[in-house]
C-alpha cells in the first residue's frame, strides 16, 4: 500500500507446463532400457562365467600336472633302481650315467611336485613322505653301487632294502594319483557344468534380448505408423484451416470496409440530424417550450455520442490493417508526451507519478494510442476520488517488457473480466463516465498485433491496475 492509498494488485504468473510425453513413448523408453540394462547383465554374467569356466580349465589342467608329475616321480626312482643294479651286476658304465642322471632328476620333481599340492593339506603329508622315501632310496641305490665288485651276498640287502623302499614309493603315488583322480572327476564335472550354466546364460539371455528388442521395435514401428497417420490428418487439418483463415481473411477484410463504409454513410444524416436540431433550436426557441428543448438537446447529444462511436469503430477498423512499423523507443520520453496529451483534454488533475520504464521496440504512433487510452481511462475512472492517484511503472521480465498503469478510482468488479476488452463493452453506466467502450478494445488490439499481452486486475471502490507486456528486444548500439 503506498502513501496515496493505491492497492498495487500483480496477477500471479501462468506457470508453464511442458507438454506430457506420451504413453507409447515412455513404454518404449522403458523397454530400451529394461534390454539395456539385460544386456549388461547379460554380458556380465558371461564375463563372470567365462571366468569360472576358465579357473576350472586351470584346476583340471593342474590336476593333470599333479598326476603327470607324480607318475615322473615314481618313474625316475623305478629307472634310478634299475640302473643301479645293472651296473652293479655288469659294470656298464652307461648305466651309471643313466642312473645319475634319473638319481638327479628326482629331487627337483619331488619339489614341483610339492608346489603343486601346496593347497591340499592331505597331498602335502603325502609328498612329505615320498620326499623321505625317495631320499631313502637313493641312499640304498648309493650303498648297492658302493657293494660293486663284492660277493652277491654284500649286494643282497641293499637290493632287498630299495625293493621293499619302492613298494611303499609305490603306495604314496598311488594314493596321490587316486587322490587327484577323484579331485579330476570332480573338476571336470564342474567346469562341464559351469560350460553349461555358461551356455545357458548366453543363449537364454540372447533369447530373451532378442525379445525385448524386437517388442521394442514393434511399438517403435506402431508408434512410427500412428505419427505417420497424426502427420497425414495434421497436414489435411492444415489445409482445411489454411483454407478456412484464407475465408475468415477475407471475411474480415468484407467487415472492415463494410464497416467502414457504413461508419461514413451515418456520418452524413447525423450531420444532418444535428444540424435540423440545431436549426428548430435557433429557428424557433421563441415558440418552443422548455422540454422541447431539453429534446433537442437530447437528439443532439445523442447524435454527438453516436459520432463518436463512428469514429472508435473508424480506429478499431484502421488498426486492423494498419502495418507495423517498428523502431526503437525512449519509453519514459513517449509516456511524458502522452500524459501531456491526457491531462490538456481533461479538467482532473490528478497526482501522476512515473517510475523506471524500460526501453523497447514498436510503432510510435500505435503506442502512444496504448499510453493515451490507459492513462485517460485512469484519469477518468480516478476522478471521482479526491486523492486520486496514478502510479505508471514498468520492468522487464523473462524476455519481456511490462508496463502498468495503477489507480486508485473505483475499479470494477472481477466477474465481468471477461467483457473488459470487447468492443462496445462497458462495466460503467455512461451517466457515471462517459465514453463509447471501444478504448480498451483498441488497446487490445494493438498490443497483440506487437506479439504482446494485456491484462488487469481491479476490486470495487479499491482501483484497477492494467498491465501489457512488449517483446523484449535489443536495440542497436
Amino acid at each position: 500500500m503506498t502513501a496515496d492509498g493505491i492497492q498495487p494488485r500483480v496477477p500471479a504468473p501462468t506457470p508453464h507446463r511442458s507438454s506430457p510425453v506420451p504413453r507409447q513413448i515412455r513404454l518404449i523408453r522403458a523397454i530400451f532400457v529394461a534390454a539395456v540394462l539385460l544386456l549388461a547383465g547379460l554380458a556380465a554374467l558371461a564375463y563372470y562365467s567365462t571366468a569360472a569356466n576358465a579357473e576350472d580349465a586351470r584346476w583340471v589342467d593342474h590336476t593333470y600336472d599333479v598326476i603327470i608329475t607324480t607318475g615322473q616321480v615314481f618313474s625316475d626312482l623305478r629307472g634310478a633302481t634299475a640302473t643301479a643294479r645293472g651296473y652293479a651286476m655288469t659294470g656298464d658304465a652307461s648305466l651309471l650315467d643313466r642312473y645319475r642322471g634319473y638319481a638327479a632328476a628326482v629331487p627337483a620333481e619331488v619339489d614341483a611336485l610339492g608346489r603343486l599340492t601346496a593347497d591340499n593339506a592331505t597331498q602335502v603329508t603325502r609328498v612329505e613322505a615320498l620326499r623321505r622315501l625317495a631320499g631313502q632310496v637313493l641312499q640304498g641305490l648309493a650303498r648297492t653301487l658302493a657293494a660293486r665288485g663284492g660277493s652277491a651276498a654284500a649286494l643282497m640287502p641293499p637290493v632287498l632294502e630299495s625293493h621293499r623302499l619302492m613298494d611303499d614309493v609305490v603306495t604314496v603315488t598311488r594314493q596321490m594319483q587316486d587322490e587327484e583322480d577323484r579331485l579330476l572327476r570332480a573338476r571336470r564335472s564342474r567346469a562341464a557344468q559351469g560350460r553349461g550354466r555358461t551356455l545357458t546364460v548366453i543363449v537364454g539371455g540372447n533369447v530373451l534380448s532378442l525379445a525385448v528388442l524386437l517388442a521394442c521395435l514393434y511399438l517403435l514401428t506402431r508408434e512410427i505408423g500412428e505419427r505417420r497417420r497424426t502427420e497425414a490428418r495434421v497436414h489435411v487439418l492444415n489445409q482445411e484451416l489454411a483454407g478456412r483463415n484464407a475465408q475468415l481473411e477475407l471475411t474480415n477484410r468484407e467487415l472492415e470496409g463494410f464497416s467502414y463504409s457504413i461508419s461514413h454513410d451515418l456520418r452524413a444524416p447525423l450531420r444532418a440530424i444535428d444540424g435540423f436540431a440545431q436549426l428548430l433550436r435557433t429557428r424557433y426557441a421563441a415558440v418552443l417550450d422548455a422540454e422541447a428543448m431539453r429534446l433537442l438537446d437530447v437528439v443532439r447529444d445523442s447524435g454527438h455520442r453516436m459520432a463518436t462511436l463512428i469514429d472508435d469503430l473508424l480506429a478499431f477498423s484502421r488498426m486492423g490493417r494498419r502495418t507495423l512499423e517498428t523502431k526503437p523507443l525512449a519509453m519514459g520520453v513517449l509516456v511524458g508526451e502522452c500524459i501531456a496529451e491526457v491531462m490538456r483534454a481533461t479538467p482532473e488533475r490528478p497526482r501522476i507519478v512515473v517510475g523506471p520504464l524500460p526501453d523497447c521496440r514498436g510503432d510510435p504512433g500505435l503506442l502512444r494510442q496504448v499510453w493515451v487510452n490507459l492513462i485517460g481511462n485512469a484519469v477518468k475512472y480516478s476522478s471521482h476520488n479526491p486523492a486520486a492517484c496514478i502510479e505508471i511503472t514498468g520492468h522487464v521480465e523473462a524476455g519481456e517488457c511490462v508496463y502498468s498503469v495503477l489507480d486508485n478510482g473505483v475499479g470494477f468488479d472481477m466477474q465481468y473480466y471477461h467483457k473488459l476488452f470487447g468492443v462496445f463493452q462497458r462495466l460503467h453506466r455512461t451517466e457515471e463516465f462517459p465514453g463509447t467502450g471501444v478504448g480498451l478494445a483498441i488497446v487490445m488490439r494493438i498490443v497483440t498485433k506487437h506479439g504482446g499481452r494485456l491484462w488487469a486486475d481491479a476490486a470495487v471502490g479499491r482501483g484497477a491496475n492494467f498491465l501489457f507486456s512488449l517483446p523484449r528486444m535489443e536495440t542497436p548500439g
